[in-house]
């Protein structure tokens, strides 16, 4: 086990990818410590191939990278998954084997023959030896007899049962009936089983480097765009406010958009018409709207990710957005730390890439 090469391999492809400790944990499920202990010599705590396979696919590995990873732990690489048992295939039934011949009888019947007629014969004493031995030697060859290997006839081979071929009009063949396969009725996925939209590491359109953000997508009947600032937009003056907007499709009926920065540390931060009333985005007629601050005054420039979301109005996303914001109007210290990680109920419509400063 090589925990040190591991280590370099891992710090190497996080810095690639964008992404820190905390993120990695979170997107694995596990604790941040637990990265920690795997690259520490002083713990033996190590990954399981499958959340190195997942910690691979995170990080975009290619199948070499994927390889050392398995060989800092002594795994092998690739993983040979589980034969799954046949499905359709009778089992196979042992042969039974030939019943075996009743020798007791056909046996205890000789001896009893030769004792009949060894008692009928009646010879004189001087002879006795010579007739106990002819006994023996007869009730000898009556037991290989009986017993020898051609006493047992093998059991002659049935033959198979012959079908009766039809004739006439039962010869012709017929149409199979059509047979009523009931059809599932599947319903669309809750937002809770939906996959997390997976971070884009470079646009196609620019040279921007996305920030990675795991956020659950939203469900396919509601779809955002955004139509300002335009994707890749760079020379966005820090600490000025602007206003961001665009149009969404779908139903928001008990739900509110939110609009969030995802700053280069990773960490989100809500964006509001007025932070004092800590309001969501305003969103109306398919068309939403919202101030947007990129960092501070000063400040040098950096890549943000704009990130349309939404949320139900009494999920935990939305009350933790609300009481940062009342906190932030109260003493404005608080807005330099945003969220580490998605709250829970948060889900993601769309998001651009745009860069401050010039």
């Amino acid at each position: 086990m090589d925990k040190a090469k591991f280590a370099g391999l891992l710090a190497e492809d996080m810095n690639r990818a964008g992404l820190r400790q905390t993120g990695v944990a979170d997107a694995l499920g596990v604790r941040d410590v637990m990265i920690s202990r795997w690259k520490s010599d002083h713990s033996r705590a190590q990954p399981t191939p499958q959340q190195l396979d997942h910690l691979c696919e995170l990080l975009g590995s290619s199948a070499e990278r994927h390889n050392q990873y398995y060989q800092c732990f002594g795994y092998e690489y690739p993983r040979t998954p589980p034969v799954e048992p046949s499905i359709g295939v009778p089992p196979t039934l042992p042969i039974p084997e030939p019943p075996r011949p009743k020798l007791g009888r056909s046996f205890a019947g000789v001896v009893a023959q030769l004792r009949r007629a060894l008692a009928r014969c009646k010879p004189p004493r001087s002879r006795t030896w010579l007739v106990g031995g002819a006994a023996v030697a007869v009730i000898v060859v009556a037991a290989l007899l009986v017993l020898g290997p051609g006493s047992q006839r093998a059991p002659e081979p049935r033959a198979a049962p012959t079908v009766p071929q039809p004739t006439g009009e039962a010869a012709k063949p017929t149409q199979p009936s059509a047979i009523a396969v009931p059809v599932a009725q599947t319903s669309p996925p809750s937002p809770a089983t939906l996959p997390l939209a997976a971070p884009t590491a470079m646009s196609a359109s620019c040279e921007l480097r996305s920030v990675p953000v795991l956020i659950p997508a939203s469900p396919p009947s509601f779809t955002a765009t955004i139509k300002a600032p335009d994707a890749c937009s760079t020379g966005l003056p820090p600490g000025e406010t602007a206003v961001a907007f665009g149009s969404y499709e779908g139903d928001l009926s008990g739900n509110e958009l939110w609009v969030l920065l995802a700053a280069p540390n990773g960490e989100l931060y809500p964006q509001t018409p007025d932070a004092c009333e800590a309001r969501p985005a305003e969103a109306s007629n398919g068309e939403w709207r919202s101030k947007l601050q990129l960092s501070e005054k000063g400040h040098p420039p950096e890549v943000f990710d704009i990130v349309v979301t939404i949320a139900p109005a009494d999920s935990e996303a939305s009350r933790d957005f609300k009481k940062w914001l009342r906190a932030g109007c109260l003493e404005p210290g608080k807005f330099s730390r945003g969220f580490p990680t998605p709250p829970p109920g948060l889900f993601k419509a769309t998001s651009i890439t745009v860069r401050s400063g010039r």
